[in-house]
């Protein structure tokens, strides 16, 4: 069963242009992250995001969270739409995301795992590279593993002979060696970005 939440801009707020990143996080039992995702999200510059949650039928008392964040910025005025799908079971990663993606205005699709968290300034940064980088139809970033900073996740995924695609740079300290734009085979679930004109086609 799906259960769409719209959540309008405040009464008597103007129409605004659709931002550059549409970002959706989908939850599933995940109390224990969530609120720090939804922390990092909202405390990005506004003006450059609007944001879907979807609730993947949790028993964990989460969804509550995420509904009662997205009613509080909804009330302090955020600029862009705010909307919460829930369902009653789990429909998985993607077809969560795709729901999201589905109803979004934003040229830029940011997907991320409830458990992400945004580093300070992070849209900004994200939006100078896919303004240099338009013919690019998706964008990996760097992913840390723990809070420490320090050592790498992944920066994106590279596709091996076995056929299996694995994370660039796993477990590699972040000594400077992806500062500069690189190309990569795509990028990875916990937090990739996609044009939404070619997830379109």
């Amino acid at each position: 069963t799906l259960v769409k939440d719209t959540h309008l801009a405040p009464k008597g707020y103007a129409p605004v242009a659709a931002p550059l990143f549409s970002i959706s996080v989908a939850n599933w039992n995940n109390g224990a992250s969530l609120g720090a995702c939804l922390e990092s999200v909202f405390s990005q510059r506004r003006d450059l995001f609007e944001f879907t949650g979807i609730d993947n039928g949790s028993k964990d008392g989460s969804e509550k969270l995420l509904r009662e964040r997205l009613d509080a910025e909804r009330k302090s005025g955020h600029p862009h739409r705010l909307e919460l799908i829930t369902y009653s079971a789990n429909q998985g990663f993607g077809a969560a995301h795709n729901a999201a993606i589905a109803h979004s205005t934003g040229e830029i699709a940011l997907v991320l795992d409830a458990d992400a968290r945004l580093s300070p300034g992070f849209l900004e940064k994200l939006a100078q590279g896919v303004r240099r980088y338009p013919q690019a139809a998706m964008y990996a970033v760097k992913i840390y593993l723990g809070d420490s900073g320090e050592r790498l996740e992944n920066v994106g995924l590279t596709f091996c002979a076995d056929g299996q695609n694995r994370g660039a740079a796993h477990g590699e300290l972040d000594r400077g060696r992806f500062e500069e734009p690189r190309e990569v085979f795509c990028p990875s679930g916990a937090a990739g970005l996609y044009r939404r004109e070619w997830l379109a086609k």
